[in-house]
Formats: C-alpha cells, structure tokens, sequence
C-alpha cells in the first residue's frame, strides 16, 4: 500500500504501535507491518512506552532502526537525514553505516561519508509533527500527566517556577479527551486551572508557574 501526502497537509497513523506521522508532500509505502518505504519528504517515528520496537525506515540511502526514541528521517533526492529528540538509531546505510543519539542528526548523502551535527529537539523542523500528535484522554488523570504529553510531543523541557504549581499540577484532575494540538491545548488547559506557563525558546523549556488566584 502506498501512502501520499498533497501540499499543505499531513498524516498521522498507528504503525505497530508506534506513532507515525507524515510531512506534506510525502510518499511512503507499507511493505509489512514493521516496516515501511520512505521515498520522499518527511516521516517523525515517536516509540513512546517501548510500541513499536521492531519498526523499520526504510529509503534508498539506507533502513533507520531504532532504541525506544523519538526521530525524523527525511529524503531528498541521495540525502538522508535522521534527527533524534530521544533514544537512539542505527542507520544500515547503502554505502555506509552511521549512528544518532538525542540532541544529533546524522546526514548522508550518497558516497560521501556520513556526517553528524548536533540538533535541537523543539521548534523548527519537528514543529508540523504536533499536529499530527495522538490526542490523549485525560478523564481522571491529574493536569501532570498532561503536561508531561505536551512537553513530550513538543520536545520542551517542563519546569516549574515555584512550588505550588507543581503542587497543583499534581492534584488537579481533568475531565475529557484533548482535542486540540499541543500548544494550543496548553493555553486553553491553563486557563481552567490556577496556572499559567510560557515557552523559554532559548532553554528550550515550557516554564509552569502558580497565577495566585
């Protein structure tokens, strides 16, 4: 089976219990239930919880395999990029192999040599991917929990500025699923509890603070 994506559009699916998201303009196809074709654009692999262990990448430039982790292959023409928010690849390369942890992304490019650079794991080429994010229910669960999905699917840090937000992350209980994308969500949950939060773009954090209300 193969999957297309237009222009100004993307796709997220459930792949062996991963979660796995496609770019606009992309082209993927299903050989087996572990493994899937990338021929062009971009693919975002979150192996949240251990799903999706067996899951394999596969492009012209080599099979992405992973360790538990959240990354982003990419290809354009003999390019491959891998980036890694979490865990690690191993890339069996058709010219050479190469490996990432969090915070590097590994390029290789036809017979050239694979090159690693170090990478943020927020903001600019992982931000379609939260569109595309599994939206959680939250029914009964403390604000926390939710947090914790937004700072992992956004790839901010989370931090409290003081203790009583924590304390009230921790004993606030919500009610229904989200239905929106995570940042969005963050500021329409907040307004519901005594908390307010702002994104620190240079610490790469999501800073929670108590409004005292």
């Amino acid at each position: 089976q193969v999957v297309q994506t237009a222009k100004d559009s993307g796709l997220g699916l459930r792949m062996n219990g991963a979660s796995v998201r496609l770019d606009e303009d992309s082209r993927i196809e299903l050989e087996a239930d572990n493994r899937l074709y990338l021929q062009r654009g971009r693919v975002y692999v979150d192996t949240a919880d251990g799903a999706g262990d067996a899951l394999v990448v596969r492009t012209d430039q080599g099979s992405i395999v992973h360790l538990g982790t959240q990354y982003l292959v990419a290809i354009a023409g003999d390019e491959l990029s891998v980036a890694v928010r979490e865990g690690a690849v191993r890339i069996d390369g058709r010219y050479y192999d190469a490996s990432a942890a969090a915070g590097e992304q590994v390029t290789l490019n036809g017979t050239r040599r694979p090159a690693v650079n170090g990478v943020a794991g927020f903001g600019g080429a992982w931000r379609w991917t939260e569109a595309l994010a599994p939206r959680p229910d939250l029914d009964g669960l403390p604000a926390a929990r939710f947090l914790a999905w937004v700072s992992d699917e956004t790839g901010y840090r989370l931090a409290f500025d003081d203790d009583a937000a924590e304390r009230i992350a921790t004993t606030t209980v919500l009610k229904g699923a989200v239905d929106e994308d995570p940042r969005t969500a963050l500021r329409l949950r907040l307004l519901t509890m005594d908390l307010a939060g702002d994104v620190d773009e240079a610490r790469g954090e999501i800073r929670i603070r108590s409004t005292g209300q």
